[in-house]
């Protein structure tokens, strides 16, 4: 297994794909809405780490190859989240032509449910 690491920490990989930012809700609910059948929660608090293409840079570079993601980054608050996070991992972003938003996917979560 060493050997395998070893020989993966040499590697450059790039990922092309679709980046996004991945924001979590989390908090408690202790009942459902009157206007539908969905729990209403209490929020504690939210966290965000990049998705798609970005996590898989993440895990590229979590095993210590050297990792590049190219994709679209919006020139919004998501993008620059998006951008922050995977350079503060030593990711290198090659950023792709396009106007638009970035891609973010919310999760609201309760009791470790979606």
């Amino acid at each position: 297994m060493k050997s395998l690491l070893k020989k993966i920490s040499k590697l450059r990989v790039l990922v092309i794909g679709d980046v996004m930012l991945d924001h979590d809700i989390w908090g408690e609910s202790s009942r459902l809405s009157p206007e539908a059948p969905v729990p209403v929660i209490d929020v504690r608090n939210d966290t965000f780490t990049a998705g798609g293409a970005g996590n898989v840079a993440l895990n590229v570079a979590a095993l210590g190859a050297q990792a590049t993601v190219a994709g679209f980054f919006g020139r919004d608050d998501a993008g620059k989240r998006l951008g922050g996070i995977l350079t503060q991992k030593g990711i290198t972003i090659i950023p792709t032509p396009g106007t638009g938003a970035t891609i973010v996917k919310t999760r609201v979560l309760s009791r470790r449910q979606q």
